[in-house]
């Protein structure tokens, strides 16, 4: 039988793996949107060994049912059938989708906990009374569309600036 692993991160993947009554570990490269299949032909155990190791370590879930998986899924696998090109593309979409929306999060829960440090007065006399970040993303050769997105949080009733705002060059 054989085992298919497939990588929907936006990072080339090495798993690492053990087989049962083996000593030998062994490493399997998997380029981002690529399938490979663990090599030789393995036994029904060492499939189960395997699907073990990369559910635990790797948090991989069955191809069969990434139609119904709304998270972030990083690696998923097929025993005895390559899994199609679509579904694999479907799924480095859909983490790109959910990583886009968890940072979006991120931002907006730094921007309350801004506003409550602000509101609460952390920091006595040098307490924080404005905040701004600024996110831009550099186009990458694939031309993906820029981020530009500006977050800026006042204490009640306070018009202060940020003081010594800092700009990156890019």
């Amino acid at each position: 039988m054989r085992l298919y692993i497939a990588n929907e991160t936006r990072q080339n993947l090495k798993f690492y793996y053990r087989l049962p009554e083996r000593e030998k570990l062994f490493m399997l490269p998997v380029s981002i949107g690529e399938q490979q299949a663990i090599p030789g032909d393995l036994t029904g155990v060492e499939i189960r060994s395997v699907i073990a190791q990369l559910e635990r370590g790797w948090g991989a879930v069955p191809a069969k049912d990434l139609d119904r998986t709304k998270a972030f899924v990083g690696v998923c696998y097929s025993d005895d059938q390559p899994i199609p090109a679509k579904l694999i593309e479907r799924g480095v979409y859909n983490n790109l989708v959910v990583l886009e929306k968890r940072g979006e999060l991120f931002r907006k829960e730094t921007a309350v906990a801004n506003h409550s440090a602000m509101d609460f007065g952390v920091g006595g006399k040098n307490r924080l009374v404005a905040s701004e970040s600024s996110i831009t993303e550099i186009p990458t050769r694939g031309g993906q569309a820029n981020i530009d997105e500006t977050t800026i949080v006042r204490a009640e009733g306070g018009d202060a600036k940020p003081r010594n705002p800092r700009r990156r060059a890019g």
